[in-house]
């Protein structure tokens, strides 16, 4: 590592093996889905971004040929400054081997700089300060003065309505003092992190916290070898006796007895994290609504072949949002009971229906109200058995009460599955949409009827 960009100065604040297995092991690297997703997302925020101030100029770099083009890069972006051009996005910066790219460079009539970083968050964390000072430490050193830092981060409060508006989606925070009182020790740790990344031997760095803080390290396979990682557990069946470690038999009947027929068992599938909001009346972050499943038990004894009923959009628009807000009122009457498992899920992404379709308000909210949670019994320990490892997750507790239900042999096995494979289907081909489709309906099915079987459970143990 000849040269530390702010990117590999951050990984080497958080392990500085990272720099070492960046140099000498970089094949070892592996990048999941949800990582992947996070790095496509904040590409698209920093679009958004770079239309804040209006006109800009962004200064390009072909990482096929990177010494050449980092070369033209820095000279364009001495030329713009010189020019006093007034908005420069990814302005290229070296002084002797460090470099860094920022985001925006707002150059002042009288030639000082203010520095702007993106990042898809909602508020400013400790690792975008060490971003900044760094930056920060680059750019003053090739000889400009930088009259501010600041952060531009997303506002959680932003509601969508029509085209994205860069002026209300992000909030700019001033971080000029925190990024000067890190600046004492850059030089050091340069030093430091540069010598590390050369070692001829590998590093012995035990595992720990640093591991997944700030950020799941990609290299978190090679020093975990025997550790499954999260994106593929899977909670597999357990056979034989239910092993209870505590049972409130009084508390758990209570709760039965609040439990009115007909009972719709309900579950949605949303968008995951989403900083920019995809639709009108969406909030950054707030998951919106692409699929339902609804299990309808009439009676308490309606266990077997509940009526089914399930709703799934080939994308996400405002109108196929509408639509299914609409087919969500004509499936669920007004006063009746609905069953979720952590309700306010439900309930959250109801009312957003609710705000954003003010002429379905009162049937929506209607629904909103007559919730019960199926996650209670679990979470406030009315049973808890040793099968369910101390989890109250559905993906524990089903496979702990009904070992013949389970997510193992389903191609989509959660949420963020879901909502990758729904991410596909507008460029998918007819045969590999219908197949798509299956495997969304099948997930988002066994979600509901798993509430209908753990239910009957219940009621069999009181």
């Amino acid at each position: 590592m000849k040269t530390l960009s702010k990117t590999s100065y951050c990984s080497g604040l958080q392990c500085l093996k990272i720099l070492w297995m960046k140099t000498h092991r970089k094949e070892e690297a592996k990048i999941s889905k949800s990582t992947q997703n996070v790095f496509d997302s904040g590409h698209t925020v920093g679009d958004y971004a770079k239309t804040y101030f209006g006109k800009f100029v962004e200064i390009l770099v072909n990482h096929d040929n990177f010494a050449e083009s980092f070369k033209l890069a820095l000279e364009e972006t001495k030329s713009l400054i010189n020019e006093r051009y007034p908005t420069i996005c990814e302005a290229a910066f070296k002084f002797e081997n460090t470099i860094c790219f920022a985001d925006i460079v707002r150059v002042n009539t009288d030639g000082t700089l203010e520095i702007i970083e993106v990042k898809q968050t909602a508020s400013v964390k400790p690792t975008h300060l060490d971003d900044m000072a760094f930056q920060y430490y680059v750019i003053k050193n090739c000889g400009y003065t930088i009259s501010k830092v600041s952060l531009m981060h997303i506002n959680t409060s932003y509601v969508r309505q029509g085209e994205i508006d860069p002026q209300k989606l992000f909030k700019i925070v001033d971080c000029t003092e925190d990024v000067l009182a890190r600046q004492k020790d850059i030089p050091d740790r340069i030093e430091n992190m540069l010598m590390y990344s050369e070692l001829s031997n590998e590093p012995q760095v035990k595992v720990g916290g640093h591991c997944s803080y700030p950020y799941k390290c990609a290299f978190w396979e090679y020093c975990h070898p025997k550790v499954e990682t999260p994106d593929e557990t899977v909670v597999e069946p357990k056979n034989g006796e239910i092993n209870i470690v505590k049972f409130d038999k009084k508390a758990l009947r209570d709760f039965l007895s609040q439990v009115r027929y007909p009972l719709y068992h309900f579950d949605f599938e949303t968008t995951c994290q989403e900083p920019i909001p995809p639709v009108d009346g969406a909030r950054p972050y707030h998951p919106t609504p692409f699929q339902y499943s609804l299990h309808i038990q009439k009676s308490k004894d309606d266990t077997e072949n509940p009526e089914h009923i399930e709703c799934l959009k080939d994308e996400l628009t405002n109108r196929s949002v509408r639509e299914l807000a609409e087919q969500l009122c004509k499936d669920i009457p007004k006063d009746a009971m609905v069953m979720a498992y952590c309700m306010s899920f439900e309930q959250r992404c109801i009312k957003q229906l609710a705000n954003t379709f003010p002429d379905l308000e009162d049937h929506l909210m209607a629904i909103h109200d007559n919730f019960i949670d199926l996650l209670k019994p679990f979470r406030s320990k009315y049973l808890q058995t040793e099968e369910m490892e101390g989890s109250a997750s559905l993906k524990f507790v089903l496979p702990a009460l009904i070992p013949d239900l389970g997510y193992g042999d389903l191609e989509v096995k959660n949420g963020e599955m879901a909502y990758n494979t729904f991410k596909t289907l507008p460029n998918l081909s007819p045969e590999e949409k219908e197949k798509a489709r299956k495997d969304l309906l099948a997930y988002c099915q066994l979600d509901t009827l798993a509430m209908v079987r753990i239910l009957r459970k219940l009621g069999e143990m009181v």
